[in-house]
């Protein structure tokens, strides 16, 4: 009787929880997830981390587990490990094979640790911000707007008079943004869910050339809460790539940083991209995995391996590296692509149709372009 009426208690103080949750105009629904269901351990061996005496760690990389110890370089170990595991990818919306209606944290647990799926920027973001609350660090979510067509010094005129589009007017106001980042601390941007993201945290606080390992970039502002994020190219071709003119600064992301986003302002941005054909989640299949030492792309039925650079090369002059491209000719060897390549577990229950729906949909395509 005392178990069952504790269990009662405890339905109760859930209940009022979520009610509560629903009730503010605040960024607290993540904080309403059953904690029950969800487990830092488990999250970070997902993403290749192991436990130590120091904290979690991978490889040489060691991230203290409590208080947001370790700065920059804990956040920059724990997104290039995430960009490492977790793949970039549309499998849920490209050929309208399943509906995404829930955008919670738990939701996004469910589907990237427990059944060792991607996702897309609002699902692996959002699990991103939880994990570093979580490890002690201050983290609040952002809308972006993604770049699309246009050289950054075109838009965004260096130097000191930095005039920057509103959130509001770029892409036309009637669209919702398609893009959410996490702010940490006040001071860096860290997103895991660009397909091809910085490496690095990046610093609002300066206005220098950020590198991180393999691109230069910088973060700009106009003062009023809108940054800007350009990327400069080295004449490699990308999934979010703009110009192939090595030295090009080409603009990512505008964010509007000035608010503080709860997970339910993501929902209109994430209904449009599950409907909007004139966007990459509905174009084509889609995978990106950016591991320690080689970029994977899956666009299609075709897949791009391009190996990174040295590190100290930090000129638009550099020899760009030899690439391996695959296209594959059956929907079996695309599946076994994923499965050993990003990790995908093909195998799940509920994922395996999915999985094997969304490539059945690209070789159909691939057909159609074929005979056309």
């Amino acid at each position: 009787k005392v178990k069952i009426l504790a269990r009662q208690w405890w339905d109760l103080i859930f209940v009022v929880a979520m009610s509560s949750c629903a009730a503010l105009e605040q960024p607290v629904l993540w904080r309403c997830v059953d904690a029950e269901t969800m487990d830092v351990g488990a999250y970070m061996r997902r993403i290749g981390f192991a436990a130590g005496e120091r904290g979690w760690h991978r490889g040489d990389d060691v991230v203290v587990a409590q208080g947001g110890q370790g700065g920059p370089e804990a956040l920059s170990a724990i997104i290039r490990a995430h960009i490492d595991a977790v793949p970039f990818e549309n499998f849920d919306t490209y050929g309208g094979k399943r509906r995404i209606e829930e955008l919670s944290v738990r939701a996004a647990y469910e589907k990237i640790v427990v059944r060792r799926r991607g996702g897309f920027c609002y699902e692996v973001n959002l699990l991103l911000g939880w994990l570093l609350r979580r490890l002690g660090f201050e983290a609040r979510y952002c809308l972006g707007r993604v770049f699309r067509g246009t050289q950054a010094d075109e838009v965004l005129p260096a130097g000191d008079d930095i005039v920057l589009p509103t959130v509001e007017l770029w892409g036309g106001s009637d669209k919702p943004p398609t893009h959410c980042m996490v702010i940490v601390d006040e001071t860096w941007i860290c997103d895991v869910g660009f397909g091809e993201p910085p490496r690095i945290p990046l610093d609002l606080t300066t206005a220098e050339v950020q590198w991180d390992g393999q691109h230069a970039f910088r973060v700009r502002s106009n003062g009023e809460g809108i940054w800007a994020v350009d990327r400069r190219s080295r004449g490699a071709p990308g999934l979010n790539a703009i110009s192939s003119t090595p030295g090009t600064w080409e603009p990512r992301v505008a964010i509007d940083i000035a608010l503080d986003r709860p997970p339910t302002d993501f929902k209109a941005g994430l209904d449009r991209v599950q409907v909007d054909e004139t966007l990459i989640f509905k174009m084509f299949l889609m995978a990106v995995r950016m591991a320690d030492d080689r970029k994977l792309v899956l666009t299609g039925t075709r897949l791009r391996i391009t190996p990174f650079y040295d590190d100290d090369l930090q000129t638009a002059a550099d020899v760009l590296p030899a690439r391996i491209e695959l296209d594959h000719d059956t929907a079996d060897d695309l599946i076994k692509t994923l499965e050993t390549h990003f990790g995908i577990d093909v195998h799940d229950d509920a994922e395996g149709p999915i999985i094997r729906g969304a490539v059945d949909h690209a070789f159909v395509v691939k057909a159609k372009a074929a005979a056309a």
